[in-house]
Formats: structure tokens, C-alpha cells, sequence
């Protein structure tokens, strides 16, 4: 609970925690609010709502995952992709694992593509930013950026293409809990 009154800004429209209905807005207005005018406000504080599409982790590039010059070698940048396209799934309360056990489902890898912009060495902390780039029928697709957390630089970034097979490969619909979360997060994005 917020303490008594202090203001909250959204996006589109705002809210106060008193009942001053001088504060409410014009009627008929549609909501918007110039921000910079009410967050300078004692009080206020902005707040936008969490980003849905898109999920950051992070991981601490380990000694094995490098090569003899202390570069790590480029196939562990999928193995990374993997890690963020889990956890993505996981964010949106979707559990991939129960996919495969109750729904006889899995999202097979049907291409991968990876565009290295500079190396990641070891000890770097590494930011994963996965986002659901789309879906129809049996395909989805996710995008990664792998940036250093130290500095924000790019390293890499790349698309994975995967199709909704049974356990005999045989492509399948994607079960309607996990298509419905998926169709939501492209229509808002």
C-alpha cells in the first residue's frame, strides 16, 4: 500500500491517492498527461508497465566457454539465446517443461542466425534480451541482443526460428495456453 498521498503517473492517464477530484483531469479528455509537468511534483512518480515482449538475464562468461586468447568461442552464443528464450517463457509464467510432459510438445530449432559485433571475454557479465519476434500456426520466432552488462555494448545479435513438432517431429499447433500468451505479446508490440 502507497502511503497516504503520494501520486502515481501512468502512461496514459494518472491516478491520486486523495479523493480531490481537482486532480482527476478534464472530463472527456483522452488521458494523456503532459508528464514532465505533474513528475516534478512532490509526490508523483512515474510508472510505466513492465515491457512483456521482451525478458533481459544475465550470465558470468566462465573460463570453459573461452578459447586459448580468453575469447569466447562463438557457438556458446546459441547456448546463450537457449538461456533467454527459457527465461523469457518463464517470466510469462510459462513453463516449458510442462509443455513437453503434458502437451507432447516441443519447439524444435528450425534455424538459428547470429551476427557477432565484438567478443565477450572471460569474467564479462553478459545481459541476454530476448523478445518474441512472432508467431503463426506452427512457427515462432524470438530475437536476442547479448550485450556486456559493464558498458552496454552490443556483442551479438541474432533470431531463432523454431517449429511446434510431437515427440515423432511431426509439426503440431502450439497447445492454446502457450498460443494465447504469444498471440497477445505480438498484437501489443
Amino acid at each position: 500500500m502507497r502511503p497516504a498521498g503520494q501520486r502515481k503517473i501512468f502512461a496514459k492517464g494518472w491516478r491520486h491517492s486523495s479523493k480531490s477530484a481537482s486532480l482527476a483531469g478534464p472530463a472527456g479528455s483522452s488521458g494523456w498527461l503532459p508528464l514532465r509537468r505533474f513528475a516534478s511534483l512532490p509526490g508523483f512518480r512515474l510508472h510505466f508497465p513492465a515491457v512483456r515482449d521482451s525478458h533481459e538475464t544475465t550470465v558470468r562468461v566462465r573460463y570453459a566457454e573461452t578459447d586459448q586468447m580468453g575469447v569466447v568461442y562463438h557457438a556458446n552464443f546459441f547456448i546463450w539465446f537457449e538461456v533467454g528464450r527459457v527465461e523469457l517463457m518463464r517470466s510469462l509464467g510459462l513453463d516449458y517443461r510442462e509443455m513437453e510432459r503434458e502437451h507432447g510438445c516441443f519447439i524444435a530449432v528450425a534455424e538459428a542466425r547470429c551476427r557477432y559485433k565484438s567478443p565477450a571475454r572471460y569474467d564479462d557479465i553478459i545481459l541476454i534480451r530476448t523478445r518474441l519476434k512472432g508467431v503463426r500456426g506452427s512457427l515462432v520466432q524470438f530475437a536476442y541482443e547479448i550485450l556486456r552488462q559493464a558498458d552496454g555494448l552490443l556483442l551479438a545479435e541474432g533470431e531463432t526460428s523454431h517449429v511446434v513438432t510431437d515427440a515423432h517431429l511431426k509439426m503440431c499447433p502450439l497447445p492454446e495456453k502457450y498460443s494465447k500468451v504469444f498471440q497477445e505479446i505480438v498484437t501489443a508490440s
